[in-house]
């Protein structure tokens, strides 16, 4: 069986401020096995992007440990890809010249990894816009750019955050799966924020439900349905069922 590849223990976050201080996180713990893809639910302002901060050692935890492949998180990790809900792509690189970005930072040199990345460009099915500018894009589309720059680097951990919030439905659905297919063929360790339930259901293989500020891992929940996740999956009872189990856990005035 797969090792736990992130472990949060006892972890607590205070955030300092001119009026006081706020308790952003408390007492959190939580395992991530390795190649497991979590979802992460919970009300605005919960502490669910911070998560995400300490388990890439963007910020450091107020109290308890975080670890990440068996070692203390002190600092920003290298192994570690994060798509944010704003793309963030360069307007002046092409699409090619911003998923290489990481491997210049890096210091990899970017034509010993050609292939690499267009076999990434392949798998988000934007092959055919190597060249193209991100105006010329459309927000799914910059989407799958910004994913495939998270992996370039061939991360172990891919943290998502809400990257889809942004986007309509009709598109959010069809970047679901997308993602779904992408996370199926790179099985990478995955770790993504969303206030939405559906798609933590169709996404993830357990939900992890937070409470209100300050945010506790309130519940977790199994997701037994089988893959590769389809539209009819959405259609299922089991889905349904899911759905209003993570509800009853988050409060239906969140679904």
């Amino acid at each position: 069986m797969p090792g736990d590849v992130i472990a949060l223990q006892g972890v607590s976050m205070r955030y300092q401020a001119r009026g006081g201080s706020t308790l952003a996180l408390s007492e959190v713990d939580l395992q991530v096995r390795e190649g497991e893809f979590i979802a992460v639910v919970g009300p605005s302002g919960c502490g669910k992007s911070t998560l995400l901060k300490l388990i890439s050692g963007l910020l450091p935890a107020t109290m308890g440990n975080v670890m990440v492949g068996g070692q203390l998180v002190s600092g920003p990790l290298r192994n570690v890809g994060i798509v944010f809900q704003s793309p963030v792509l360069m307007k002046w690189r092409t699409v090619y010249e911003n998923v290489a970005l990481p491997l210049e930072v890096l210091g990899i040199d970017v034509k010993s990894r050609h292939e690499h990345i267009l076999g990434l460009l392949k798998l988000a099915g934007i092959q055919d816009f190597a060249n193209s500018y991100p105006k010329e894009l459309s927000g799914g589309m910059q989407q799958r750019v910004s994913i495939c720059r998270a992996l370039v680097h061939d991360p172990g951990l891919l943290l998502l955050d809400e990257p889809f919030g942004a986007l309509d439905a009709m598109t959010r659905n069809r970047m679901n799966i997308d993602l779904a297919d992408i996370w199926a063929r790179s099985r990478k360790t995955t770790i993504l924020i969303t206030h939405s339930v559906s798609e933590a259901v169709f996404l993830a293989d357990r939900v992890v439900v937070m409470s209100a500020r300050p945010g506790r891992v309130q519940a977790v929940v199994d997701v037994p349905i089988p893959r590769p996740r389809t539209v009819q999956t959405r259609a299922s009872d089991d889905f349904a069922h899911l759905i209003q189990q993570v509800g009853a856990h988050i409060g239906f005035e969140y679904l």
